[in-house]
Parts: structure tokens; sequence; C-alpha cells
């Protein structure tokens, strides 16, 4: 009995904390503007094509898209085929009426303003990739990472 309550003491803050309330994520860092966004919308919705078939997949977006990527990437996901919800059209909170693959993504500044990396979450996986982005304007990207 005493040893059940010592661990009840020393585990219960941390159940607890895991209750707490989080402050969402932005899907995009304040990056200044110069963000290639319609280049990475792009390729985004290339290599989720290839992965989850359009026409035969319906996606739905946890977070409103009102950012410059956000908007590229939905209008790209709808002309390549994909059935798109968008959080704004729905109540992004309630998951269980909301019938297809839930999506959400980041873009997380690399070094500054020398690159970007873009993480897709889309269903129980996550598909990121790094960019370069050249003096130029540019943007160079390495490989396509896969996690489920």
């Amino acid at each position: 009995m005493m040893m059940s309550r010592s661990l009840l003491t020393l585990f219960l803050p941390l159940i607890l904390a895991g209750c707490a309330p989080t402050r969402p994520m932005p899907n995009v860092a304040d990056l200044r503007g110069n963000i290639p966004s319609q280049t990475l919308a792009e390729d985004a919705v290339l290599q989720l094509s290839r992965v989850f078939p359009p026409a035969k997949t319906r996606l739905y977006f946890t977070r409103t898209a009102d950012d410059a990527f956000g908007r590229a990437f939905v209008t790209g996901l709808r002309e390549t085929g994909y059935a798109v919800e968008d959080a704004a059209s729905g109540s992004p909170g309630d998951q269980a009426q909301h019938a297809g693959v839930p999506v959400s993504y980041i873009i997380d500044p690399i070094a500054g303003d020398a690159g970007y990396r873009l993480s897709l979450m889309v269903g129980e996986g996550v598909l990121s990739r790094a960019y370069s982005v050249y003096q130029d304007g540019s943007v160079g990207g390495g490989a396509w990472a896969y996690r489920e």
C-alpha cells in the first residue's frame, strides 16, 4: 500500500502534465515572406500523389491553411484530383466527423533563411524534405523521407 502511494505521488504530476493544454503549433514559421511557397506546394503535391493516389484519396486539413503555402497546396491538391476539406469549412477539433485522411504541415527554417524543412503529416505518416534557397531565388531539394 505504501509503495503504491509513493508511486502514485511520483507519477501523478507526469500524468497531469500530459493533460495540460498546449498552444497550437503554427503551420509556417515567421519567415519574413521570402519562402518559395508555390515551388514547395507544387513539389509537395507531386510527392503526395506518389504515396496517396488522387481521385481515390479524400483529404481534410486539421488546421486552416491560410498562409501562401497552404493556399497554393490546397489549390494544387484540388487541381490534381484530390477531394479536399479545409479546416475552415468544418470544425477542425472533431476528427470523428471527417471522412478521409487527416493532413497538416509545418515549414521550419534551417540555418536562418538558408533553407527550409517541409513536413507533411498525412494520416499516420510524415513526409519530409529539406530545401536550400539560393541567392538567385532558386530552390534545391533533398530526397523525400517517409516515416510511418
